[in-house]
Parts: structure tokens; sequence; C-alpha cells
């Protein structure tokens, strides 16, 4: 899960006319290096990307891009994404940082980050470096501060690519922890008043394959989502929607032009 390639923010427009029309508009903000995972904070759009700036190292296992950060930048009336810059410096290293989903007060931020923490650049039994998820909170100066990795990561498997149910009560994430179906597999897990959280639960062959499956994200109406290449799909990942109350429904494959015979994936709906 550490292979990186260049990869791109698409605008969809949806106009609902007796059936769903998509549009598709390549963004502005796109550079030559990776630009993806886009989420929402205070009506700014946060999304990764491999754009190089000055504290960026770049190794072998990024072909030479350098690492992934955090970025923010304004939503314009076009849809455009304008003003960019870093999200914070205090969540940023020199590793990777992706995929980062909100709380709808603002206050937590969930994201994926290389396994480093407290200057420490953990390794598993192969001496790969997998990939966590972890959480902080905002200041009353509207800093982020309180980095800590959640309770289920583990050195010898990747969790990443956090998504939150509307109610804020679970959390949705990507793994290859055991147990898994496929290459990688859609997990929840309870999210406590205490903020403990419950053991991870996979959430079973409805969604998951023997392929990959990646990129949650859960609406308001409790649909949720996500890129398969299991599931017989127009190329690799294709982008599928489910309903998460109702366990006899199968993903439904968004087809053209939102899927096509490359990878699709990290969609959200705004």
């Amino acid at each position: 899960m550490n292979r990186i390639v260049l990869l791109t923010v698409l605008l969809i427009t949806v106009n609902l006319v007796g059936q769903e029309n998509y549009q598709i508009k390549n963004l502005d903000a796109n550079t030559k290096y990776s630009d993806f995972g886009v989420n929402f904070y205070q009506g700014d759009a946060i999304f990764a990307s491999s754009r190089p700036t000055q504290n960026q190292s770049k190794t072998k296992w990024t072909n030479g891009l350098p690492y992934l950060d955090l970025y923010r930048g304004k939503v314009a009336p076009n849809g455009e994404i304008v003003d960019v810059k870093l999200f914070s410096d205090y969540i940023d290293t020199q590793y990777h940082e992706s995929n980062a989903v909100f709380t709808k007060n603002g206050k937590t931020v969930y994201f994926t980050r290389n396994n480093y923490y407290n200057d420490r650049y953990g390794r598993d039994s192969l001496g790969w470096n997998n990939l966590k998820l972890f959480r902080a909170h905002v200041n009353e100066k509207g800093e982020w501060v309180d980095v800590i990795p959640l309770p289920f990561n583990n050195d010898n498997y990747s969790v990443g690519h956090p998504a939150l149910s509307p109610d804020e009560k679970t959390l949705y994430f990507v793994s290859d922890m055991p147990g898994t179906l496929g290459s990688t597999d859609i997990f929840k897990a309870s999210i406590g008043e205490n903020g403990q959280y419950g053991t991870p639960i996979n959430l079973g062959s409805q969604v998951n394959t023997v392929g990959k499956e990646m990129f949650p994200s859960v609406t308001e109406s409790g649909k949720m989502y996500f890129s398969s290449d299991g599931l017989n799909g127009l190329g690799d990942l294709d982008v599928y929607v489910v309903p998460l109350n109702n366990n006899t429904i199968l993903p439904v494959n968004l087809g053209a032009p939102v899927n096509s015979d490359k990878d699709d994936f990290a969609f959200i709906i705004d």
C-alpha cells in the first residue's frame, strides 16, 4: 500500500433530470504530481498531494516523487479549488499523510499516515513500513494538536482511509489485517462517548471481495461509496455505492463516465 502513482482530483457535477447525469471536469488545482482524496472542512477542500514543498523528502518507494501531504484550498463558486496551501504543520511529517475525515463540529480529524509516531519509523517483520490511522483535535487557537494513533493499528498490517457514519458513532476504514477476505477490506469500529473504540468488524462479503476494497465515504443518507477491483467493473478500481442499513442490497457500479478502464476512487459527495 506504499506504491505511488499519479492521481488526479476531478469535479463531478450531478444533474438529477430523470436519471443521474454526471459531468466530469479536471480541476486547475491538479499538478503533474499526485492529487487525490478530497474531503471538506469548514467549507474548504482538504486533499492529499505529492507536489513538492521545501521540507519534503523523496525515496525509491515513491518513484522519486515527494511524500504525500495534506493540503487545504478554498472551494470557488465554479467548484475549483483555489488558494492551496499546506493544511497543518503540526500534522505534516516527512512521510505520507493523506485521506482525512472531520467530525461535523470541526474539532476532530482522522487521517492516514505512514507508521511514524514520536520520531519512530515502524516496520513489520519483513521490514515494510505500513500505514496507520491517527486522530488529532483542534485547540482554542484553531491549531491541530494531540496527534495519537488509533488502538487497532499494528506494525504488521496497514490501516487507513477513514470515513465516519452520519451520527459519528462508527468509524469505517480500510485494512489488510487478519480476517480480511481479499487484498484489502473495509472494516468498521464503534466510537464510544468516552472516546474509546470498539473491536474492528469486517463489513463482510456484501461489500468485500477477494480483491481490493478501498476509499469509503458515507453520505448523510447512510449510503457508502467505495472503490473495488473485485466486482467485475469497467476497469481496475471502480466506484460503487451500497446502503449501509440493508444487508440484502448489493453494491451498484456508478458506471461511465465516473468509472473508466483505469483506477477510479476516493469519490465523495458534497
